[in-house]
């Protein structure tokens, strides 16, 4: 009983007190999604500390400006720095690499801008029997990126000492749509 009434929390808060993505004058940005789906309907599968990382984070990152540099002169975001410094969590990095990648629509450029930002970025065909997972028929493709610690992503201190590297993943839909961002600091 108390796991339900806590879902149920959770789900109104989520609804109520997350903020759209996007910011005023673009009203058709893309809705952070997990997996697919709205965050409100992940509920049930993540810790209550994990979903109030991700609200912490939504409401911090509300659209893609808010997590680049600026890039006078630069095709809009497809050259864009991410502002590493401000993305202290795990959370953090994957809503603004999502809010990125929404942007950018297009596998191939968020490939493209992982190598810029000092990843070795790979993009891997998703045939669609595993794109059934993210509740979506057709292949999808997933761009994974990989970089050291010491790269362009700064963790903790403890995570400094006994990081090795970071792995960011993205898996698009056939049509461009990301899906999902997974960010793992990989141990020594």
């Amino acid at each position: 009983m108390k796991k339900k009434v806590r879902t149920i929390i959770l789900a109104l808060m989520s609804v109520f007190l997350l903020p759209s993505v996007g910011s005023a004058e673009d009203n058709d940005a893309s809705e952070f999604l997990i997996f697919g789906m709205p965050l409100s309907q992940q509920v049930e599968k993540m810790s209550a500390p994990e979903f109030r990382r991700y609200q912490t984070a939504l409401a911090k990152f509300q659209h893609v400006d808010s997590c680049v540099a600026d890039t006078e002169g630069e095709p809009r975001y497809g050259s864009s720095l991410m502002r590493w410094n401000h993305l202290n969590t795990l959370e953090k990095v994957n809503v603004c690499v999502f809010l990125l990648a929404a942007e950018l629509n297009n596998p191939e450029q968020m490939a493209n801008w992982f190598n810029l930002n000092g990843f070795k970025a790979t993009l891997i065909e998703n045939k669609s029997s595993s794109m059934r997972f993210y509740n979506r028929d057709g292949d999808g493709v997933l761009v994974s990126a990989g970089a050291p610690i010491s790269g362009p992503i700064r963790v903790g201190f403890l995570d400094r000492l006994l990081a090795h590297s970071v792995s960011v993943g993205v898996t698009f839909s056939s049509d461009g749509e990301p899906l999902n961002v997974n960010t793992t600091i990989t141990r020594k």
